[in-house]
């Protein structure tokens, strides 16, 4: 019987080793850049090539979220945007993983 090894729905990115968080870190950052010029095709690749980089499952939005809510600086976790919480901090909008909400939820300032 072939057994199959699952990967996680979400990762921390201080998890990985330093060579693959920088090559994610480019990879997001291009990511982020096709998104401000509204280039959503490769928007999309970038997110499928980075959960294939870290070892992430990708989720059936094909589109992953980063934890950044000022709560919780030390999670940088990544995950199913479909699973994000939303939150503005002034003019900023944050982001919050399933477990940071279920931690310490924030909701707009």
């Amino acid at each position: 019987m072939l057994m199959t090894h699952a990967l996680p729905p979400e990762i921390r990115l201080d998890t990985l080793p330093t060579p693959t968080a920088d090559i994610f870190e480019q990879i997001w950052e291009a990511a982020e850049s096709a998104a401000t010029h509204q280039d959503l095709t490769t928007y999309a690749l970038l997110h499928t090539q980075a959960a294939h980089l870290i070892g992430l499952a990708l989720p059936a939005s094909r589109e992953l979220a980063r934890c950044t809510s000022p709560c919780c600086w030390t999670c940088d976790t990544i995950f199913d945007a479909a699973q994000a919480h939303l939150h503005m901090d002034g003019t900023i909008e944050r982001v919050q993983c399933p477990g940071c909400w279920d931690d310490h939820p924030r909701y707009s300032d």
